[in-house]
């Protein structure tokens, strides 16, 4: 599977707040679309795209959230809970929940929308747990300034994800503590 995530430009945005932006639970009825931009920026298959969205709209530990721009399925953002499996390696990623990926359509980047869909991620997160994870490749620049900036700090290069690919490079584990200590989200 191929992954394309937006080009390293720090700073850069293409506009200011979208008006008629709107982010809420996915519906079955967004999982034809949804399975249409995985398949768009990823490779996944379509029939694959859309059994994991079905999934995910009925799971109680998962959260699929979309983002609409005038009605126009712009973006998601997977957000789930993992425990490890008892016999797991060492090296394989704790329990917890963990965001799982934010995609957007090009022609919506850079406007604010997948750090949108982040912070309600983990606002959802917020209300199960005190910490959350995520796991990037080395290389996604974008993906690795966005979690910074609202908190994620670097746990490991050693973790391991069952089913996670870095396409051959290293993958980072990043932690934020959502405590009432925890970084704003707002």
């Amino acid at each position: 599977m191929r992954s394309h995530w937006a080009t390293y430009r720090p700073g850069e945005r293409r506009g200011s707040a979208l008006p008629g932006l709107d982010i809420r639970p996915a519906e079955f009825a967004d999982c034809a679309d949804i399975a249409a931009i995985a398949h768009e920026r990823d490779g996944v298959p379509l029939a694959e795209a859309q059994t994991r969205c079905e999934s995910d709209v009925v799971h109680a530990d998962r959260l699929l959230l979309v983002a609409t721009v005038g009605g126009e399925l712009a973006a998601f953002g997977r957000a789930a809970r993992w425990q490890r499996p008892s016999d797991a390696p060492n090296d394989v990623a704790p329990d917890g929940w963990y965001l799982l990926g934010v995609v957007v359509r090009n022609r919506w980047r850079r406007r604010g929308i997948g750090l949108e869909l982040t912070r309600q991620r983990l606002e959802w997160i917020r209300y199960r747990a005190d910490e959350a994870y995520y796991f990037a490749n080395a290389q996604n620049r974008s993906s690795i300034d966005l979690h910074k900036q609202l908190g994620f700090v670097e746990v490991s290069r050693d973790s391991v994800f069952p089913g996670a690919s870095f396409d051959g490079c290293e993958g980072i584990l990043f932690r934020m503590d959502l405590s009432s200590g925890g970084h704003e989200l707002a």
